[in-house]
Parts: structure tokens; sequence; C-alpha cells
């Protein structure tokens, strides 16, 4: 999950695998493949970065389990 916030200050988490496309005009808009939409107040590139941030952590976990997992 990512964490962004709605222009009125609220605190959203998001499912990043569900976000279709963001875009940037001048408000950042998150589309997500159910149709829904929302508006946020980061920028579009620090919404990425935590997209990119949230499915590195996913993939470290995953690496750490598998280790612990080779280990037994």
């Amino acid at each position: 999950m990512i964490v962004v916030t709605r222009l009125n200050r609220e605190r959203l988490a998001l499912n990043p695998d569900l976000i279709e496309r963001i875009s940037e005009n001048p408000d950042t808009t998150i589309y997500l493949v159910d149709g829904s939409s929302h508006l946020v107040r980061e920028p579009m590139t620090e919404v990425i970065d935590r997209i990119h941030d949230a499915r590195a952590m996913v993939l470290a976990r995953a690496a750490a389990q598998n280790a612990r997992d080779a280990l037994k």
C-alpha cells in the first residue's frame, strides 16, 4: 500500500497494483482500474517513487522469507 494525501489533507492508502494511470495537470490525479479517481497533494514523481518503494519492499520481504525458509 502507498499512503497519499487528499486535497483536504485526509490520508489515504491505495493498493499500487490497482493504479491504472496518474496525471498531473496541475493537481495529481490517480486513476484506479475500477474507474475511481483520487486527487492528491503529492506530485506525480513522488507517487511513482512511493510505488517503486512499495514494490521494492515486497521483493525484499519475499527474499528474506525465502532465505529463512532455506535455513529450515
